[in-house]
């Protein structure tokens, strides 16, 4: 290693007084690096341990081609039971490269790099020299791939990925394996070491000539008319990285006409190649031409107006979470009809749904309008959504719970039916009762209905926890309270589907009945 850095060293000296961009221009820079370590290196706390800083020297044989040598350092520490019973295994990694790189021009102010070489990994210990750690030396070969912004003639930011192959790594080695490896590290027989670099670079020796590079031809394409003309420009490129115009000269193939001012015209309709040279022949650059003739003059358009729109469907019945897609049509005054675009046309929808162009899913049960408007006119549609919901006459008798003389089992099939075929729906099972006994007793009585129904859904295969019991006792009667008949509708339970994020406890009330005779407690409780 040492023997390559004199060299690389040697090198740099001796292209210090030849010009930059040109054969022996000189490289010097400093980066910080991150490595990832092969799996058969691992170490602890790798936020802390993969990072190092380093430095190259590079040697330019052409503008495209340099040779250089780089060397890195960072302490790094091995992890926990690396070798069997320490804790720590601290190591002083020090790679270093010699490659040559490909320079790719990438327009005035980038290059790409790629390039390989020898590389050598050097592993030295700790200060601690009773601590079992690796070192020594392995050798392999090493690939770059990277990218160069030129902030000036002299100073370049650069980043590079490199991958460093070790075919018989040092830690594989079997004075280190004697030292005792642990056995979930092995004996490796490989290791491909992954880094990532970032650094500065300086030209010290950099005097540009002002040499041209090469040149551009704009536009690179074009498309006129017989008999129109396009106005071409030379930009000559220096290998400082500015610009100049160029002394060209222009040529037309197969025919066609081009001025000593860059001014092309034909009056033939076909493809043409525009070719500008510099007056040395060294450099060139082409352009294409697309020449058509003219079309006839288009008859005169006419001018329909829009007489109606139609939106359809007129009328939507939704399940909750379904969409409603629409279309909206346009009938004009020369009989034509066609359907409307999306920047012809708005759409005003009641109720707050999620969109999607014209397409619609409500997050709520309720009968909503739809209204389009396009050109001035206007058309209307209703959607109604609903959402699982089932009254079950379950025909309780006073103060009954668990023993309803009849129940609509027709509904509860339905609805176990439903939830099984969409394991999204949650329901509530909600318990209710007349207005007689106290609010409290009530609504013990109505959660208690509810808690019995909520049995013969599970019973149906329907899982618990999709289902929340509410008791709300006399606080929602559905029918005149006053009469036999309407107690016997208002001992009901209601399964409705759950339309919140978050299930919503039952309300109470004041009371509103008179006490009645409980055959569970005491009497009006």
């Amino acid at each position: 290693m040492r023997k390559i850095l004199l060299l690389a060293g040697a090198l740099g000296m001796y292209a210090l007084p030849v010009l930059a961009q040109e054969k022996g221009t000189v490289e010097l820079g400093g980066f910080g690096r991150f490595t990832k370590y092969d799996g058969s290196f691992s170490t602890t706390r790798k936020s802390e341990n993969s990072y190092g800083a380093g430095a190259r020297l590079g040697y330019f044989f052409s503008p495209k081609f340099l040779l250089e040598a780089d060397g890195s350092f960072n302490a790094t520490d091995l992890k926990n039971e690396y070798f069997t019973g320490q804790t720590s295994s601290p190591v002083r990694y020090m790679p270093f490269h010699l490659r040559g790189l490909y320079h790719a021009p990438m327009g005035n102010k980038w290059n790409f790099l790629l390039g390989g070489g020898p590389v050598v990994n050097h592993y030295g210990k700790s200060s601690n020299a009773i601590v079992k750690t690796i070192n020594g030396n392995d050798f392999g070969l090493g690939g770059l791939i990277g990218l160069r912004y030129k902030v000036n003639s002299w100073l370049s930011l650069r980043g590079d990925g490199t991958l460093d192959f070790m075919p018989s790594p040092r830690n594989g080695s079997d004075a280190i394996q004697a030292q005792g490896v642990s056995a979930s590290v092995g004996d490796p027989s490989k290791n491909v070491h992954l880094g990532a670099q970032l650094g500065l670079s300086i030209f010290p020796n950099s005097k540009c000539t002002k040499r041209l590079d090469g040149i551009d031809l704009t536009p690179n394409t074009a498309n006129v008319l017989t008999g129109q003309s396009v106005n071409f420009n030379v930009t000559g490129k220096l290998c400082d990285g500015s610009s100049t115009t160029p002394q060209v000269t222009y040529a037309v193939m197969p025919s066609g006409t081009v001025g000593s001012n860059g001014a092309f015209s034909s009056n033939t309709p076909g493809t043409y190649r525009v070719v500008a040279r510099t007056l040395t022949g060294k450099y060139a650059d082409t352009s294409t031409v697309t020449v058509t003739a003219p079309p006839p003059p288009p008859p005169p358009p006419p001018a329909p107006k829009l007489a109606r729109i139609e939106i359809t469907p007129k009328t939507t019945n939704l399940k909750l979470g379904e969409s409603a897609s629409y279309a909206v049509s346009g009938t004009w005054s020369d009989g034509n009809n066609r359907a409307m675009r999306a920047d012809e046309c708005s759409i005003a929808v009641d109720g707050s749904p999620t969109t999607s162009g014209w397409t619609y899913n409500w997050s709520r049960s309720g009968d909503y309008g739809v209204t389009a408007t396009c050109m001035g006119m206007s058309d209307k549609a209703t959607a109604s959504v609903r959402g699982l919901s089932v009254v079950l006459r379950a025909m309780f008798g006073t103060n009954k719970y668990s023993d309803a003389s009849s129940v609509d089992k027709m509904s509860l099939d339905q609805v176990a039916a439903n939830m099984k075929s969409d394991p999204t729906i949650k329901v509530y099972i909600d318990g209710h009762t007349d207005w007689r006994n106290s609010v409290k007793y009530n609504s013990w009585l109505s959660l208690k209905r509810a808690e019995f129904i909520q049995r013969q859904l599970i019973k149906r295969g329907v899982d618990k926890s999709r289902t929340t019991v509410r008791g709300f006792g006399e606080c929602k009667p559905a029918a005149d309270n006053t009469t036999a008949d309407g107690m016997t509708q208002n001992r009901r339970v209601e399964v409705n589907q759950i339309e919140t994020a978050s299930p919503e406890p039952a309300a109470s009330c004041a009371e509103t009945g008179p006490k009645g005779a409980s055959t569970i407690g005491a009497k009006g409780e």
